[in-house]
């Protein structure tokens, strides 16, 4: 058993190496045996489903850890609940792998319950990005939208449309 690391990284190899975690370097898509973690280093979405939907398909599990910034964590982290965040800024990045693997780290909760109103909004999010635009296609007031949009931040606790955006098209559509 081994963590296999996407990207090159000299200092988190060698602290795993230190904590008694064989590491190999391999390119997306490559697998040899069941490795404990793949390690993703400030990865593109598309790179983390691709990796997500992989350890998946193959059920050994291995767990899947993306090291990321604050800023594009907590959106990692709603989109893909079954991975394991941890921001750059954390002060022992090896420890907080190690956690992960042996399972201290709780994966994000489940999808919230969405009300059809708020599903709609999701869909009609992709057609219309204004509040304007997005009351006319629902046939709402925009005073309705801001209410429906405010809710769906609350429940998802994300901050924006366009994380609402792309929380729809990596979660909703699984």
């Amino acid at each position: 058993m081994y963590i296999l690391l996407r990207n090159e990284n000299r200092e988190i190899q060698e602290g795993m190496e230190k904590m008694g975690y064989p590491v190999r370097i391999m390119p997306n898509g490559v697998y040899v045996g069941a490795p404990l973690a793949v390690v993703l280093i400030d990865p593109m979405l598309d790179e983390i489903r691709s990796e997500s939907d992989a350890i998946m398909y193959y059920d050994n599990g291995t767990r899947l850890v993306v090291i990321s910034d604050c800023l594009h964590s907590y959106l990692i982290d709603k989109l893909f609940p079954e991975s394991y965040v941890i921001t750059r800024q954390d002060a022992s990045i090896c420890s907080s792998i190690e956690r992960a693997i042996i399972g201290k780290i709780k994966a994000s909760d489940t999808l919230p319950h969405l009300t059809e109103t708020e599903r709609i909004f999701l869909y009609e999010l992709g057609y219309g990005t204004s509040n304007k635009e997005l009351a006319a296609r629902m046939n709402k007031s925009e005073r309705t939208i801001r209410r429906i949009k405010e809710s769906l931040l609350a429940k998802t606790g994300l901050v924006s449309s366009q994380q609402l955006f792309l929380y729809n098209l990596y979660r909703m559509h699984r």
